[in-house]
């Protein structure tokens, strides 16, 4: 994710140097001061500040220059948040001897996420000695440097760049010899990493957007169902397994483990709440257990144990569907630590079916990975504590990687009832997106979530209400915790407080395959916010969401449960803050 805004100027000979993309930790307007320096130290004419304007110009002179100008623009806050962009152009009269000028440009009151940054040294124009030009990064780290005896260029990418406080870059300027002119661009582009979690990593947490079950006495729990005639089968299975952190440095020989190390787990099973009932409370319960490096343990999400195997003390959750969310703890302290070990899979079943030549048995079985959330990038020891509860999902240093608020997905339009109208092949089938936040406060009253949804068909059909192209379809949900929300079919939310089901409509009708005239589309959920509702629950803008795409196909007769599939969504890359209150 790059973003990148293009400023031209007419100086000439010029040194313009443009900044994109860096992350910083919280939003916020550009406020720049400029410092400019030569061998004889700062030289004050030309300092100056944008007095919260985001923009300067500024013209001064010293012994060793005949003329300096510094302009420089700082973009407000680009589209996505903690990302800034800043121009500075200088144009310099002849240097009277060799010196070297140095431009420090800041960006007040902020500190910088982690990134990557690529760097881009150009010469125009020059003469007659040779000239270097280094560009150094937030806490004065040497990006690139390159001395030039001719005109040309020299480029670097994905140049990392720590988290920390530094909130300025410096550009340096050395002429070699007097009577020195240059035309010279620097430029940086950066890419925000912001320490964004990367699901194809082991992780310290791990998220499974999607369990079916629940306590036998809650409302509209999931009993086990029959397999190949074998009874008492987990609707959800959980699969945890732990390897010896950093898995690179293992595969490579590197072992920062003991044999067979006990790795201990702490999970929250969590359920959703419904917007205007019961304060808005999303219940959950939690939990304890342990494993060990290069172990795996397995437990259903109703309270039975798999088998002799399966640890002991796992509750059953207190509601039918939710997700589950699970991080390494100190075994001693129960608190969060540094340990990016977990990985997990959700295997789902569907219901026993009541006809047709497998009445009584499940046929439909999917399964899914969980979301795994590293520590963010710090230089802390592995098993170091980490800050919380609550878990903090920023990407800050003691703190876990950001997750995203934007998500985008294909997507099985519904097909409920048989018929020749329609695209082939004519199978029937009900989908149905699961969605969750992270920014839950468990027990207690939340904040709705409010998720835009765009929808696009598949091809450029002619055919159908909306004639050729692929047609748009802008619509929205909202749900507080987590939801299961159908495409066109209604859904019973169970929040296992005793309730019973709250009604969550359809997401839009026409989202079927005979008005769409396609079988599968896309979706773009996001970005998702929460909206101020209850007193207790400070978290109100923009935060995390995570989603799951559930399609069933079948006959009506079995309610589509014959068959099953699962995918992640995708994200925006863009990473988005989240906190998870146990």
């Amino acid at each position: 994710m790059s973003y990148r805004r293009a400023v031209t100027t007419d100086l000439w000979p010029a040194l313009a140097i443009a900044v994109a993309g860096l992350a910083l930790a919280q939003p916020a307007q550009a406020n720049l001061a400029l410092t400019v320096s030569d061998s004889g130290g700062v030289i004050a004419a030309c300092n100056a500040t944008d007095g919260g304007t985001g923009t300067f110009s500024k013209g001064c002179a010293n012994p060793n220059f005949s003329q300096i100008i510094v302009t420089a623009v700082g973009a407000p806050l680009l589209p996505a948040p903690g990302l800034f962009a800043t121009q500075i152009s200088l144009t310099s009269g002849n240097a009277r001897s060799a010196d070297t000028l140095t431009i420090d440009v800041a960006q007040t009151g902020l500190s910088l996420a982690a990134g990557t940054v690529a760097v881009n040294l150009t010469v125009g124009g020059m003469g007659p000695s040779p000239v270097t030009l280094t560009a150094l990064g937030p806490g004065g780290g040497v990006l690139l440097s390159q001395t030039f005896t001719t005109p040309g260029h020299v480029t670097s990418d994905a140049i990392p760049i720590a988290a920390g406080s530094g909130d300025n870059a410096r550009f340096v300027l050395q002429f070699s010899g007097p009577n020195q002119t240059v035309n010279a661009l620097i430029s940086l582009t950066g890419q925000s990493t912001a320490g964004l979690s990367d699901a194809q990593q082991p992780g310290s947490v791990l998220v499974f957007p999607k369990f079916v079950g629940g306590d036998p006495g809650v409302a509209n729990s999931q009993p086990p169902v029959t397999v190949d005639g074998i009874p008492g089968i987990a609707r959800t299975e959980i699969e945890i397994g732990a390897v010896c952190p950093p898995l690179a440095d293992f595969v490579e020989g590197t072992v920062s483990c003991t044999p067979h190390q006990t790795v201990t787990v702490h999970g929250h099973w969590v359920c959703p709440g419904f917007q205007g009932v019961n304060s808005q409370i999303c219940r959950e319960e939690d939990f304890t257990f342990t494993l060990t490096t290069n172990g795996k343990v397995a437990f259903s999400a109703d309270g039975n144990p798999i088998n002799s195997n399966t640890p002991s003390g796992i509750p059953a959750p207190p509601c039918p569907r939710g997700y589950l969310i699970a991080w390494v703890v100190n075994p001693t302290t129960l608190l969060p630590i540094k340990f990016d070990a977990l990985i997990g899979t959700a295997i789902i079943r569907g219901p026993d079916l009541a006809g047709g030549p497998h009445a009584g048995s499940s046929t439909a079985v999917s399964a899914y990975p969980a979301i795994t959330i590293q520590a963010a990038p710090s230089d802390a020891a592995l098993g170091s504590i980490l800050t919380g509860p609550p878990l903090q999902f920023d990407g800050a240093s003691g703190h876990y990687a950001a997750v995203t608020g934007t998500l985008v997905s294909d997507v099985t339009f519904d097909r409920l009832s048989a018929g020749t109208t329609g695209p082939a092949p004519a199978v029937l089938s009900e989908t149905y997106i699961n969605l969750l936040t992270l920014d839950v406060l468990s027990n207690r009253p939340n904040n709705s979530t409010q998720v835009p949804l765009n929808f696009y068909n598949e091809s450029a059909n002619t055919g159908g209400i909306f004639g050729g192209g692929e047609h748009q379809i802008s619509t929205s949900t909202s749900f507080v915790c987590w939801q299961q929300v159908g495409l066109t079919t209604t859904v019973m939310t169970f929040l296992g407080d005793g309730r019973p089901g709250q009604v969550t409509p359809p997401i839009n009708s026409v989202l079927n395959q005979i008005t769409q005239t396609t079988r599968k589309g896309i979706v773009i959920a996001g970005p998702a916010t929460k909206i101020p509702e209850v007193d207790s629950d400070p978290v109100t803008g923009v935060v995390s969401l995570i989603g799951l795409i559930e399609t069933n196909e079948g006959t009506m007769a079995n309610m589509f449960q014959e068959r099953k599939f699962n995918y992640l969504m995708g994200t925006d890359g863009n990473p988005q803050a989240g906190t998870f209150s146990p």
